[in-house]
């Protein structure tokens, strides 16, 4: 399989950073202080942390073109998969947040709550400072890596639950919403989560990496919003199949909009949803004046959207007959 090398190395990427840091972690004060788990949290860290930033390139969609256009054709047909090496790159995350987890549980958060000396506790850490020892619920509760910590790990579970095939085909809405709304939420939150700096590299490491990521993903979210803007769409027919399993659309085609065959496009019908966009193929060529989608009546949106067509359809046609039996009303 053609991607089964790309998803190699991502994985050995990933395993590589987790060794890295956890061999970091190691001859550092902090291990004699933590134990081993910390071993586990530090390494889990780095992996989470380069993965993130893979994951956010994968769904720059405009960069991701661009790139795909600036390399051999050989390799260019790697980005034919970057869906599933987003799939891939947040269950890795996923795996390594929980291993991440435990190493704190059974590491450095047990470890604070056993030792009485706050001097003690002061000189292991890297810049936090204790003013009086707190116990292990309030470690988890009321620090700003606990809290973080427990949040991340509930946006991270919903992520993972809802993005599942099976969940996906059945609930797309439910799907789309949690990541619309939890992945903004992850990156903030681990940027916040290491922003304590109670360990060596909680922070500035976590904003460089996914910090400039965001900014990155920003800067070409707004660019994308701009190029809407200012090229319009607008729709220059329907047709529905005579089965009723097939609609044909075709929309004007703004000027200097370019694309290449095979490549798809996120719709938006406000009267089905006005947030929710769904990604479908261009059947057209590039040379065409207009850009035209077949359509299937699979799944919600699609049921809807068909729905409505139908309904305008018959709305349109009985204004017709209405006008054609009025004309005829007047001739005789």
């Amino acid at each position: 399989m053609r991607y089964f090398r790309t998803l190699t190395i991502i994985l050995i990427i990933s395993i590589v950073s987790f060794i890295f840091f956890a061999i970091v972690a190691y001859f550092n004060p902090m291990y004699d202080a933590f134990g081993p788990g910390i071993l586990f949290s530090r390494g889990a860290a780095l992996a989470i942390l380069l993965l993130t930033m893979f994951g956010m390139f994968l769904v720059t969609y405009d960069l991701t073109t661009w790139v795909r256009n600036k390399l051999k054709r050989r390799w260019n047909t790697v980005f034919d998969f970057q869906i599933l090496f987003h799939r891939f790159s947040g269950f890795l995350i996923t795996i390594y947040s929980y291993i991440h987890t435990v190493g704190h549980l059974t590491g450095s958060i047990r470890a604070l709550d056993k030792e009485k000396d706050v001097n003690k506790i002061n000189s292991v850490l890297t810049h936090k400072r204790f003013d009086k020892h707190l116990n292990y619920f309030e470690l988890l509760f009321t620090t700003i890596p606990g809290v973080t910590g427990i949040l991340l790990m509930i946006i991270i579970t919903l992520m993972w639950g809802t993005s599942l095939k099976w969940v996906r085909k059945r609930w797309f809405q439910l799907f789309s919403t949690v990541h619309v709304f939890c992945f903004p939420s992850f990156i903030i939150l681990i940027i916040i989560h290491g922003s304590d700096t109670w360990l060596n590299y909680g922070f500035p490491l976590g904003s460089i990496t996914v910090g400039i990521s965001l900014l990155i993903y920003l800067f070409f979210w707004i660019r994308k919003l701009f190029y809407q803007c200012k090229g319009k769409f607008s729709i220059k027919s329907v047709e529905v199949s005579e089965s009723g399993n097939f609609i044909y659309l075709h929309l004007n085609k703004p000027k200097h909009y370019n694309y290449m065959e095979g490549q798809y496009i996120f719709l938006n019908c406000p009267d089905v949803s006005w947030w929710e966009w769904h990604p479908f193929s261009i059947s057209s060529s590039k040379s065409s004046p207009h850009i035209s989608f077949f359509i299937k009546d699979n799944g919600n949106f699609t049921k809807k959207l068909f729905n409505l067509i139908k309904k305008q359809k018959n709305k349109n046609k009985n204004c017709i007959e209405e006008n054609t039996n009025q004309n005829v009303r007047k001739m005789i």
